[in-house]
């Protein structure tokens, strides 16, 4: 099974450039859509995880959704702390049911994988958190028997990544994940976005996989005090692998897929089968 996740595309209103017009988020959408609508193969599923928009606003939501469209993959997705959750349950009604404290997040079974979506948006802060609704899904969907390999989506990174204005708006309860993630093996991955880059860490015996932007990078400065910055590196999006392998669960393998046009493909040997020099 092959998934794509797309992460943090923050799109503005329609016409609108973010950062002082420096960057066009709505046209590195529509490349990141046009890109994973032309991959062969092409994914199964694509993993949004959090912050499509800018500021939350239904203008925001309803361009994004106009982009969405054109992409010829199921979809599911989660909010980020630049969303609006109720507007998540407005546009995206088919996938997760009001919950009494308003998360939107849910389980989803696809193919041989299940899908824990969570939402660690708090409404009008940066930092993320996960309400007791979430942690206890999480632990309901882990629980099941048999037992199911399964992926876990949250926009907040649980670690420190080591650019410090960013991991003050990290996940705060981590420490109730990671008692959760700890006993269930069969958790292969942590998804997450919130930090525009590609990062990998351990975390409570799995691994933790942060995506990058299909638009704009949050500049790698591991100085302590580094002002928030940002650059405009290649765009890309993560290709995540499932094999079914002899191990209890499969194998997840992760793949940066950049999203531009950096020529054709060259034969490392000629058609005698030597090593071109």
């Amino acid at each position: 099974m092959l998934i794509a996740q797309l992460s943090d595309s923050h799109l503005k209103r329609p016409s609108e450039v973010a950062y002082g017009g420096h960057v066009d988020t709505a046209f590195f959408l529509r490349k990141a859509i046009s890109h994973l609508n032309a991959l062969m193969p092409r994914p199964d599923l694509v993993l949004l995880t959090g912050d499509l928009t800018d500021h939350g606003t239904l203008d925001q939501m309803d361009h994004v959704c106009s982009h969405l469209s054109a992409l010829e993959i199921p979809l599911l997705a989660i909010p980020g702390n630049h969303d609006d959750r109720a507007l998540f349950h407005k546009f995206f009604p088919e996938l997760v049911t009001e919950q009494s404290d308003g998360a939107f997040s849910y389980v989803v079974d696809r193919g041989p994988l299940r899908f824990v979506m969570l939402d660690s948006s708090v409404p009008g802060k940066p930092f993320g958190l996960l309400e007791d609704s979430s942690l206890d899904l999480l632990q309901s969907a882990l629980d099941t028997t048999p037992v199911i390999p399964t992926v876990v989506a949250v926009h907040h990174p649980p670690v420190e990544v080591g650019i410090e204005h960013m991991d003050r708006q990290n996940l705060l309860n981590s420490n109730q994940l990671a008692e959760t993630i700890s006993s269930a093996p069969h958790v292969l991955a942590i998804l997450c976005g919130h930090i525009h880059r590609t990062i990998h860490a351990n975390f409570a015996g799995t691994s933790v996989i942060v995506a990058p932007s299909p638009a704009h990078s949050v500049s790698l400065n591991l100085n302590p005090g580094a002002a928030p910055q940002f650059r405009m590196e290649p765009p890309a999006v993560l290709l995540h692998q499932w094999q079914h392998h002899p191990e209890p669960f499969g194998r997840l393998i992760t793949h940066t897929c950049y999203i531009a046009d950096y020529g054709a493909d060259y034969p490392f040997f000629d058609g005698n089968g030597q090593l071109l020099d």
